[in-house]
């Protein structure tokens, strides 16, 4: 079963801390927030695949995840040409 974590937002509430850091890694406790959402989805023995749903800075969001080698999970990266909103972050994921 695959998961979705929509991960594309500019976090603008967050701001300045977002300025230059996508909202999803944001460290908490010196630890990127999206590591905690993953390490959740984990738990839950029929989820194989989590799809990472980007638009904002997503390189900076494969820096820090890389090729999943080490999370134990596989992630797929999907990235939104423009910001596509909820459901449209979902249907674009759901055709690549």
């Amino acid at each position: 079963m695959k998961a979705i974590l929509l991960a594309g937002g500019k976090g603008t509430r967050l701001r300045p801390l977002t300025i230059h850091t996508p909202k999803p890694i944001v460290p908490i406790f010196n630890r990127a927030f999206l590591h905690y959402q993953i390490d959740l989805l984990k738990q839950v023995p029929d989820i194989d695949e989590v799809i990472l749903s980007l638009n904002y800075q997503p390189r900076r969001i494969e820096e820090v995840f890389g090729d999943d080698s080490e999370l134990g999970i596989h992630i797929r990266y999907v990235v939104e040409p423009t910001p596509l909103g909820t459901g449209g972050a979902i249907k674009f994921a759901a055709g690549e």
